[in-house]
């Protein structure tokens, strides 16, 4: 019966921040339609890779210094035989897409998309981490606004058993319809843990969450691409997405869900709950996965999920002793240099389906050569 303020902050965006807005927006609309715009070449590599509206797909957004964490995600997968064909990867720059493909996954780029730096982020809220937040926002309306379902996740997350039959499940209990709209859950929302004002009141992560696709999640992902002053501003995507989640959810009626720490568990887990990590270690519970949020920047992900044994590259392509033991704690791109130089066969797409044949094989090889066979 308490009230509690919603999207909770002080800044608001100045001139600066909607010149940032131009920035991003401007290329975006520019390269939109036409030909060869980022629309004809979405639609293209859906086509190809068959997915249609009313699939479930995985989008992920991605730049060459985090390149080594979706290869993390890719191996989980392979351990737990998880393909990855229905994963949609938008990269922030042509290199990495290859790599990507390799895994059988769906690489996307192209210049309308917006310049981005090819570092990894630094810090918790640095200028690569608030470009990346551009790519959040624009890759999630892309895709709902073609009636695809979306299971939007960061790239620090690993995977341990498909989370879409948990969906599904959900959403066909006919009993838990919402009593406002008369609707099954259309979208869910993992529990970030944090329970500070700036995202009250749902404290919802905007790292991992699943949305039927259609007009009303077009809507919320659009209207957070055109907030991006706010972004930037404030330096947080999760920010703006908590107080544009609230008036989403009051303009259409939306059913959405707060998925539960215990089936989809993240940072605050790792470091608040150490005996639900000794028993997730020793496989006394069995969640979807693990989000490695709660981090202060990149050297930290990567320690702590060694630690939680969830890291499953292999030496030679991965520089994670580089980074946990580099004192300034710089991020080097050791990583991609050491994958690319063992990957040099670039896919070609061929009319006749031959693509996807010739990603199972670099996958098979690849994955060899850089996932772990187990813990």
């Amino acid at each position: 019966g308490h009230e509690r303020p919603v999207g909770f902050f002080r800044k608001i965006p100045k001139e600066r921040g909607f010149q940032r807005v131009t920035d991003k927006l401007g290329p975006f609309v520019a390269h939109y339609n036409g030909k060869n715009g980022i629309a004809a070449h979405l639609d293209a590599k859906l086509k190809l890779h068959k997915i249609r509206t009313g699939d479930d797909v995985t989008v992920m957004v991605v730049n060459e210094g985090e390149i080594d964490l979706f290869m993390n995600f890719a191996c989980s997968c392979r351990q737990h035989e998880i393909p990855l064909t229905n994963v949609v990867v938008f990269a922030a720059s042509p290199e990495i897409v290859p790599l990507i493909e390799s895994t059988g996954a769906v690489g996307m780029f192209h210049e309308g998309y917006a310049s981005v730096s090819k570092s990894a982020s630094h810090d918790y809220l640095d200028r690569v981490f608030v470009d990346m937040m551009w790519y959040k926002a624009f890759a999630v309306h892309l895709m709902t606004n073609r009636g695809i379902n979306v299971l939007f996740q960061d790239v620090d997350l690993v995977w341990f058993r498909d989370p879409f039959p948990y969906f599904k499940m959900y959403r066909e209990r006919a009993k838990l319809r919402s009593d406002m709209s008369g609707s099954y859950a259309e979208a869910f929302f993992s529990d970030d843990g944090q329970r500070s004002l700036r995202y009250s009141p749902f404290f919802a992560n905007s790292g991992f969450y699943y949305m039927i696709g259609g007009p009303k999640s077009a809507y919320l992902a659009w209207s957070i691409m055109t907030a991006f002053d706010a972004v930037q501003v404030l330096g947080s995507h999760q920010n703006v997405f908590t107080y544009k989640m609230v008036e989403g959810l009051g303009l259409t009626h939306r059913h959405a869900v707060i998925l539960s720490l215990e089936d989809f568990p993240n940072g605050i887990m790792y470091h608040h709950d150490k005996p639900y990590m000794k028993k997730l270690q020793a496989r006394e519970v069995s969640p979807y996965g693990f989000h490695m949020c709660w981090t202060q920047g990149k050297p930290d992900k990567l320690k702590y999920l060694k630690i939680a044994k969830m890291w499953y590259l292999q030496e030679q392509c991965s520089a994670l002793d580089d980074y946990i033991h580099d004192e300034k704690k710089r991020i080097t791109g050791k990583v991609y240099s050491k994958v690319r130089t063992y990957y040099s066969d670039p896919i070609v797409v061929s009319r006749n389906g031959d693509v996807l044949r010739k990603q199972k094989y670099l996958w098979d090889n690849l994955s060899s050569y850089c996932c772990q066979v187990a813990y």
